[in-house]
């Protein structure tokens, strides 16, 4: 590598030629890929096929759409939040909101954030 050692303002300053420069930050960021490539093979993350992702972003229940996901009968996801078949119902509509207590307990039932249970009318959803 060729540098050179300058003072500056009284604090020594490395200066390198700018295809060097260059060289460096390439390195930087296949070095940072690759760190992001061996943290997701440590950490997985459930991947969500795209079709279920489409019926989030085309505004169905998110309720509907997790319990489905996962398998359950709205009977099975009432009698698990200890909930009334008639009150899922209303719950799997968003109206009207269910209680923190219950959606806490339905996120984790469904293996997901109370944030992923609530209706929101403009959700955004980043697909990848």
């Amino acid at each position: 590598m060729n540098l050179q050692i300058i003072q500056k303002e009284g604090q020594p300053w490395v200066q390198i030629p700018l295809v060097e420069y260059q060289q460096l930050l390439e390195a930087k960021e296949e070095l940072e890929d690759i760190q992001d490539f061996d943290e997701a093979l440590a950490n997985p993350q459930e991947t969500i096929p795209l079709e279920w992702i489409g019926r989030l972003i085309h505004g169905e229940p998110p309720v509907r759409v997790w319990r489905e996901y996962r398998g359950l009968t709205q009977p099975d996801l009432a009698k698990a939040c200890e909930v009334t078949l008639p009150e899922m119902a209303r719950i799997e509509t968003g109206e009207p909101q269910a209680p923190d207590a219950i959606l806490q307990k339905m996120a984790k039932i469904l293996k997901v954030e109370v944030e992923d249970l609530l209706n929101h009318q403009n959700a955004s959803y980043v697909l990848k």
